[in-house]
């Protein structure tokens, strides 16, 4: 092998100076067919190298390139942020509720205090002098007294109701004796008019038998005796018949008399009544004298610590000025939303919100939605803090909450998408979905829709979309772009 390869070499040595000596030669004998000979080959070559080295030009390709995009499904519950009100159970404002001089402050920040505790002494005056503690002492001081009486005055009342019975009584028993009495006295009668009938037979008797007046004395004697049992008959007959007036339940007398006494019973009872009446006014004087004498003396609602004062002895306060916060022993923090009555009513009970405060967020379902406008025409919607959270929130501050608006089932009715995604002119309102072509590529296609009310970044479209559509929610298309999602 080895020699084989040495003997084609010398070969192709010896055949290579056999053409470089004719070629020589030739230049020798022949120059200027040479030269144009050279310069022939050489525009050849350079004919040659020009087409070889021609840059190919690139075919037009007529692929189109999809457009990278991102798609918002309808089905899915949008989400708003707004701003939510941190309202504080545990963490109480302690106001004057009354004007005057700070006499004394009993509470610095850091101390504890049990509810009931007096926070402040506030004064009419800068000498201390209090004007509700002297209308207090004017209404002790009378109920007092009338306290004090009230069980004599009871007993006046209780002895003069039973002398009113006892004069009807009285009254009654005197008809009784006098009804009984009736029987007796017409006996009497009926004895006088059988006396003056006697009488009256003597006297003709005698009459008739007065021969030359010899009987004189003796009628004129039997006359007196019958004018004298006249009288007596007739003082009888008045006094049955006045005896008879007297006992009828139906004369003046006896209903005079139960008149009376019904009218004794009631003055009685008006004046008992009276009688309870002023105690009890008395009471409730001096518990609005203590009331009123309180307000002079706030004190804790809580139980609690004492966060800071607000004022200093001999500072003049009036009514509403801040004394003292206090956080209370139990301290329960809500978040309350106002929002319009659509957004309300639509926020999803299935998905969670979230409230964001500083760094930290955390999930909450609502506690409650108002069904009626609770501020002016806002409706309420309420969140439970949970109590690891509750160190975050400072009543009366405010928050992030991020509400779900609508849910999977009810947003396929009236869904809301993207303002990005949405489209105006001056007639029309409209969007782009994504529809799978017969190729099975994703393309753009417009949607007219109508819109409806605007909540955070997310409109309402009342139509022009269903259910399982794909918004497109990059603005960068047109209709009838490749699309490929990012």
């Amino acid at each position: 092998m080895k020699k084989t390869i040495t003997h084609i070499r010398i070969s192709a040595k010896t055949h290579t100076r056999r053409i470089y000596k004719r070629i020589t030669g030739t230049i020798i004998t022949y120059p200027e067919r040479s030269f144009f000979g050279v310069l022939g080959v050489l525009f050849l070559l350079i004919i040659a190298g020009s087409v070889i080295g021609k840059p190919r030009v690139a075919p037009v390709s007529t692929a189109v390139i999809p457009k990278q995009t991102s798609l918002y499904s309808i089905g899915s519950a949008p989400r708003i942020q707004v701003n939510g009100q941190v309202e504080t159970s545990g963490v109480v404002k302690v106001v004057a509720q009354t004007s005057g001089i700070v006499q004394q402050l009993f509470v610095s920040p850091g101390s504890s205090v049990y509810q009931g505790n007096q926070i402040a002494w506030i004064s009419t005056n800068y000498q201390g002098g209090t004007l509700p503690t002297v209308t207090r002492q004017i209404a002790q001081k009378n109920y007092d007294f009338v306290h004090d009486t009230y069980d004599a005055q009871k007993d006046m009342i209780a002895k003069q109701r039973q002398l009113a019975d006892s004069t009807k009584q009285q009254a009654s028993d005197l008809r009784t004796i006098t009804n009984a009495s009736i029987g007796d006295t017409q006996n009497l009668i009926n004895l006088d008019a059988d006396i003056v009938s006697s009488l009256d037979s003597q006297i003709n008797a005698l009459v008739a038998s007065n021969v030359g007046g010899a009987n004189d004395a003796l009628i004129l004697q039997a006359k007196q005796g019958k004018a004298g049992a006249l009288a007596g008959l007739n003082s009888l007959n008045v006094a049955i018949a006045n005896a008879r007036y007297q006992v009828s339940d139906s004369n003046q007398p006896t209903t005079l008399s139960n008149t009376q006494h019904d009218l004794a019973i009631a003055q009685l009872d008006l004046q008992q009544k009276s009688l309870d009446l002023n105690k009890e006014l008395s009471e409730l004087n001096l518990r609005v004298a203590q009331i009123a004498e309180a307000q002079m003396y706030p004190s804790s609602p809580v139980t609690g610590v004492v966060e800071r004062t607000y004022v200093q002895p001999g500072q003049n306060v009036t009514s509403g000025t801040v004394l003292a916060t206090i956080t209370g022993a139990k301290k329960t923090s809500t978040v309350v939303v106002l929002l319009p009555q659509g957004t309300a009513q639509n926020i999803s009970r299935l998905e969670s919100s979230k409230i964001i405060v500083g760094g930290t967020s955390f999930d909450v379902y609502p506690r409650y939605i108002s069904t009626q406008p609770t501020d002016g025409a806002l409706y309420s919607v309420v969140y439970s803090v949970p109590a690891q959270y509750e160190p975050l929130m400072a009543n009366g501050g405010s928050v992030i909450v991020e509400l779900p608006i609508g849910s999977a089932e009810s947003t396929a009715a009236v869904p809301y998408v993207p303002l990005d995604a949405i489209y105006q002119t001056q007639n029309e309102s409209y969007v782009y979905v994504a529809t799978s072509s017969a190729k099975g590529v994703l393309q753009a296609k417009s949607k007219q829709v109508t819109l409806g009310d605007v909540y955070g970044n997310y409109v309402e479209v009342k139509t022009g979309l269903v259910s399982n559509d794909q918004v497109v929610t990059t603005r960068n298309v047109v209709d009838g772009d490749t699309l490929t999602i990012k």
